[in-house]
């Protein structure tokens, strides 16, 4: 069985994984974890033979020397790390209230990021949505395409899509 734990920090606060079970394989984002966008970092958790097999499949040059010196450089930033995770999911439970104090059906997450269920097409909020510098998610490729996926940001960008949405209320309500 593999796990992909890539958001489980977001949930649970927790970097490090251990192993569950000898059968599975657990896969864990330092990308994600550490917001480190455009690099692919990561990991598998795995008993000696599973990452012996995993071995013979993983390219010489899989992880480039960026990836390598950011991921050290990340590792060495504990006290950061668990800083900005306190205060990401601070920002989420402020933004996911302010988004449904406004009146929008959000799904619930543990993560920062979320749904909100639309009584439209998503694709037209959305491009609504960029023409204010917005960018949000369209669900229709997961098969949802009455919703909208967002993300928590900074303060000020949390509110600007707040208030945006605010005033779109009309259009997909």
């Amino acid at each position: 069985m593999v796990l992909d734990e890539a958001y489980r920090s977001f949930a649970d606060g927790q970097f490090f994984s251990s192993l569950v079970a000898e059968n599975c394989l657990v896969l864990r984002s330092m990308t994600k974890d550490f917001a480190l966008a455009g690099l692919r970092l990561g990991y598998a958790l795995g008993n000696a033979a599973q990452i012996a097999r995993l071995r013979q499949f993983q390219p010489e040059w899989s992880v480039n020397a960026y990836a390598q010196a950011a991921g050290l450089a990340a590792l060495q930033s504990l006290d950061y790390y668990r800083k900005t995770l306190k205060e990401l999911t601070e920002l989420k439970r402020e933004f996911f209230l302010g988004l449904s104090t406004a009146g929008l059906m959000v799904v619930p997450s543990d993560v920062h990021f979320g749904l909100i269920t639309l009584n439209r097409p998503a694709v037209e909020i959305r491009r609504m949505l960029l023409q204010q510098s917005i960018q949000v998610r369209d669900c229709a490729s997961f098969g949802l395409p009455d919703h909208i996926r967002v993300s928590t940001r900074r303060e000020g960008e949390n509110v600007k899509l707040i208030e945006m949405m605010l005033s779109l209320k009309n259009v997909y309500n």
